[in-house]
């Protein structure tokens, strides 16, 4: 496609209207998620393609991004951090219109000491009670000045918990750590993401995590819960899938939102968790923080900390209490299909059956967040096989806690799974036969899930469930390619910097370890990679899908090298790039190493292909200059016959004789390879025809072994 045409396509395109306001209705209080926008990754984050490109096409200026870190003009968040985000982009993403205005924020402090690991509250002082800080939009700048002041020494990671996020807040947050405002889109606008930035080696990093999950809520709440009583009356009312879900004994699942970011440094280690609007049905900074501090009650865990002096174990702790959710939730929802199907086998309700549709449509949307099942299952695995014979106490514990787990979260899908797709009850049905006749236990990094790629074309299976496992699957696939990529691309610049750098034993063998660890990740991408494609494979042949396997490949060992390696076989002229290089999809990254290594391999290559157009043009000349010393030298040679003369004739004769034939010799050398040669010159210009980096364009086109080119 031309670059014109390109640019027409893209001043064609549309824009998508921002995500409503969250605040509107509590049975809408979900925005559609906007996933183009989750992560830095996007190069055009809540940008008007439309008027950005027209504009750039006007104007080549460019935005830097300031990474000096802290800035006291907190007020100018977040151009004063990320000069790119121009005020159009934070108006599109309505960063600060879902803010709270005039609700004071609440923030709750919480320390894990560096010493002994302990949980402690400090007294932030200023308008604050204790581990309370109160900023009132009218007086932010107390609140600036605790950022400002410096920790403890003795303090390993400082978390804070945000309630009602204003503005102000907001500001002095970005500004302070350095957020990208990709955190504050992603979870002000409920987008899933989770992404590492500003990596910096051997000083830290940024995490971010925005996950949606689902909770319910207990009857006790019976009387704070959001009402749905109208919205279910309502036969002709769309189904919001989004909304919350009643499970008919006064309980409800709903989407709740887990949005965490850490920053990591050698200096201090920071957790900023944010919360939706400060209501009961919702999981407020308050109720998290409660439940951090009994975290740092637990035995189990007060070993954990006091051991390991890494500050992400905190945000683990934290993600806990989603998977606590989504068990309870799964648990739940089970109880209650399983009456509303008998309900509706027992009487013809119509109200009934549109309770079943809402379940089947909610359970679709929440397919998208269950898709870690398989990944879950294949880091049991490698944890396992990595466990050894010598594995201590605490690991094998690990892995214990990492079976359970995993296997209460696989019983309860395989409820789920029975009564959206009957055929997989009589194929576990079967299983569970033949393993209750024999000892094996099935282990749960075994357990097979049954998706629809895994059953057999003739068995019974929603056709919309085929079509989200193919999305899934296709999507799965880029990922874990790109995923390839990334660890061979670590390996090698790893490797580089070991073999000039790394000496002594003990640095070699710390080396190996590590790029032994990054060939088990590429070798696990490679085995998700393989998965998603062969599930693939399976659903094409179901759902008419055509021309992907131009794209998604077999994968094979020869394939996953950096674009400069050769194999066996290969030379500097017959190299050449593995296809996962040149796959659709791969200009598109926005990684500005991967951009940069691209053009270098590019470049290497048109100088390759230069060389040897230039040596075409060398054979020519060398051609040309053979024949022209081949005339030179049998005229030579004539000329010598009758320059020297002897008193004796016979010797005179032998002379002109001898010299006459080395002229015929050359004479019949320069017609030989004039034969021979003929056909060189067109050959040379079927391969110079099209390049023009040469300095051909400017001659006539025409080659020949006579004389150089004009």
């Amino acid at each position: 496609m031309s670059a014109r045409k390109k640019c027409s396509n893209l001043l064609n395109l549309r824009d998508k209207p921002a995500p409503q306001d969250i605040g509107a209705n509590p049975l809408h209080g979900v925005p559609d998620p906007t996933y183009r926008h989750a992560a830095p990754s996007g190069p055009w984050p809540w940008m008007n393609l439309q008027v950005v490109f027209r504009a750039a096409i006007e104007s080549d200026a460019t935005h830097g991004v300031n990474d000096s870190g802290e800035s006291e003009s907190w007020p100018g968040y977040p151009q004063n951090q990320f000069g790119n985000w121009t005020p159009d982009q934070v108006k599109r993403s309505k960063m600060f219109e879902k803010c709270s205005d005039n609700t004071p924020s609440i923030i709750y402090w919480m320390d894990v000491r560096e010493s002994d690991g302990k949980f402690t509250t400090p007294d932030m002082g200023g308008s604050g009670r204790g581990d309370t800080t109160v900023v009132s939009p009218q007086d932010p700048g107390v609140f600036w000045d605790i950022l400002k002041s410096g920790r403890p020494e003795n303090i390993r990671v400082r978390s804070l918990f945000v309630d009602d996020l204003t503005p102000q807040v907001l500001r002095m947050l970005g500004t302070r750590y350095n957020i990208e405002p990709f955190f504050f889109t992603s979870s002000i606008n409920w987008i899933p993401s989770r992404y590492q930035e500003a990596p910096r080696h051997g000083e830290g990093d940024h995490i971010t995590i925005t996950l949606p999950f689902i909770r319910t809520i207990g009857k006790a709440q019976d009387s704070q819960q959001p009402r749905t009583d109208s919205w279910d009356s309502e036969a002709n009312t769309p189904i919001d899938i989004q909304a919350p879900v009643s499970m008919g004994d006064g309980r409800m699942l709903l989407i709740d939102l887990l949005a965490i970011h850490m920053v990591r440094n050698i200096k201090e280690n920071t957790i900023i968790s944010y919360h939706p609007e400060s209501i009961s049905y919702r999981t407020s900074a308050k109720h998290f923080h409660s439940l951090m501090k009994l975290v740092g009650e637990s035995v189990y865990w007060q070993k954990i900390f006091s051991r390991s002096k890494d500050p992400t174990f905190l945000l683990l702790a934290m993600l806990w209490y989603a998977l606590y959710a989504w068990d309870e939730s799964f648990e739940l929802l089970y109880h209650h299909v399983s009456q509303l199907e008998s309900q509706v086998l027992q009487a013809d309700n119509i109200s009934l059956t549109r309770k079943l549709h809402e379940l089947q449509a909610s359970l679709l949307h929440y397919q998208s967040l269950l898709h870690g099942f398989q990944d879950q299952q294949r880091r049991l695995a490698t944890d396992v096989s990595a466990l050894g014979q010598h594995a201590t106490d605490t690991q094998k514990t690990k892995i214990f806690n990492q079976s359970n787990a995993l296997q209460r979260r696989l019983d309860n899908w395989a409820q789920v799974q029975a009564l959206y797709m009957p055929a997989v009850a009589p194929i576990r049905a079967t299983e569970d036969a033949c393993r209750s006749e024999g000892t094996a236990v099935l282990k749960p990094e075994k357990f097979k899930l049954w998706l629809p790629s895994q059953l057999d074309p003739h068995l019974s299976c929603d056709q919309k469930l085929r079509e989200c496992e193919w999305e899934l699957r296709y999507a799965q696939a880029h990922d874990t390619l790109n995923d390839v990529r990334q660890n061979i691309r670590l390996f090698t610049h790893l490797n580089t910097f070991k073999l000039a750098n790394i000496r002594g034993q003990r640095a070699s063998t710390r080396a190996r370890s590590t790029l032994d660890h990054t060939v088990e990740k590429k070798h696990a991408s490679k085995a998700k990679y393989d998965a998603a494609r062969d599930a693939l494979l399976a659903l094409a042949p179901l759902l008419g899908k055509v021309g992907w396997t131009d794209i998604l490949r077999p994968l094979g060992a020869t394939d996953m090298r950096p674009m400069g390696d050769f194999i066996q076989g290969q030379s500097e002229g017959t190299r050449d790039i593995p296809w996962i290089w040149k796959t659709p999809g791969v200009l598109r990254d926005n990684d500005k190493g991967l951009q940069d290594c691209l053009r270098i391999e590019w470049c290497k290559a048109r100088a390759r292909e230069a060389r040897w157009s230039e040596e075409l043009l060398f054979l020519l000349e060398e051609m040309r200059r053979v024949l022209t010393f081949l005339a030179w030298q049998s005229t030579w040679w004539s000329g010598l016959a009758l320059a020297r003369h002897f008193e004796r004739s016979a010797d005179s004769e032998g002379s002109a004789a001898y010299a006459n034939r080395q002229s015929a010799l050359r004479k019949a050398m320069l017609e030989k390879f004039k034969q021979q040669w003929v056909i060189v010159p067109t050959v040379v210009t079927a391969e110079l025809d099209d390049d023009s980096s040469l300095g051909t364009a400017d001659t006539d086109g025409t080659f020949t072994i006579e004389g150089p080119p004009h």
